[in-house]
Formats: C-alpha cells, structure tokens, sequence
C-alpha cells in the first residue's frame, strides 16, 4: 500500500526536521529538495518559500561538520541582567568572552558580523532571508564557531546566523539560543 502524497510531505518535513537537529545538513537539504521536487503542488506559496530559504542554510552548511557537545561535568552559570533586563550568559571562544543574550525561543544563535569577526568565526556567506519583528525580510549568513564554552559545557562548530551590525537594532552583539 502506498501513503498519499499529503502524508509523504509531512515525513519529509520530519526528515528535515531530524535531520537538523542531529546536525546532519547535508540529510536536511537532501529532505527539503525531494519536498520541493516531489510535493511542490501541495505547497502554499509561503511553504515554497520557506523551504526555498532553508535549502540556503542547508546548502551552505552541508560541508561543515556536525555541531557536538561535551559536558565536562555539571554547570551551573549566573545569568546576568543587563541594562535592558534582558539575561545574559558570558561564552568564552579561545582567549576571548562575551556576554551573550539567552533567549530559549532562538532557534539558531545570532551574532553581528563584527562580533564573528572578532570571535574568529567562520564565516559562510548565504543571503538568507530572516522575518524581523517588523515584518520586513533581513539578509544574514552563516557562521561556524569552532569552539566555544559555557562553564564546563563545550560547545564545537556552533552555527550562527550573522547579520550587518546595522541590521540588528539593540547594542548587544550576540544571541545564544537553547539548541545546545
């Protein structure tokens, strides 16, 4: 018996979905083609576009490895409020750290290309779209942080979305999300 069209669509979005959260991009950009190939027809214009902007991501990161994480033993990190109330954990990249903002609702960590720069970030350029509370499109690109550390927590090949520091409207430079 073969499932319908409708029912294949909704595995290969869970296919992607895995596959991004195992850090496998080359599997999620292999699931989100067969979606636009296969299933294009039952796609919203919305959809196709989304996928359209994933493939970028997807693409774009298919050649670096897969983001790992070591606990070297329990942590325990204080937050900090800053001036705008917002919480702030401090992340060290090699000799390096800064406080970053934590928001558990980021599904990708985001940092200002200055702050790339200076934290010797990969930088991989994508031109993706990202909806800003606004309503109007962002362009941003990628980067790989080799490694990073939270207390004993030690974060490899982090992938964050990089935006022009003009792009991004508050003083911080960086946004650390709860994927880790």
């Amino acid at each position: 018996m073969e499932l319908p069209d409708s029912l294949m669509l909704k595995i290969s979005h869970i296919k992607e979905d895995n596959c991004m959260k195992q850090y496998d991009y080359s599997g999620a950009k292999n699931a989100v083609l067969v979606t636009l190939q296969k299933y294009d027809d039952l796609l919203t214009e919305e959809e196709r576009t989304d996928l359209k902007n994933n493939l970028k991501i997807w693409t774009a990161l298919e050649k670096q490895p897969g983001q790992k994480v070591i606990r070297n033993g329990n942590t325990r990190v204080k937050m900090k409020k800053d001036v705008a109330n917002l919480k702030n954990l401090t992340i060290t990249t090699g000799r390096d750290s800064m406080n970053f903002i934590f928001d558990t609702g980021a599904n990708i960590s985001t940092v200002s290309a200055s702050t790339a720069k200076r934290l010797k970030m990969k930088i991989i350029p994508a031109d993706i779209d990202v909806d800003a509370i606004t309503g109007i499109a962002v362009k941003a690109d990628l980067a790989v942080c080799e490694k990073l550390t939270l207390g004993n927590i030690t974060v490899e090949n982090a992938v964050f979305l990089v935006f022009a520091d003009q792009a991004l409207s508050f003083r911080k430079s960086a946004i650390r999300s709860m994927e880790f």
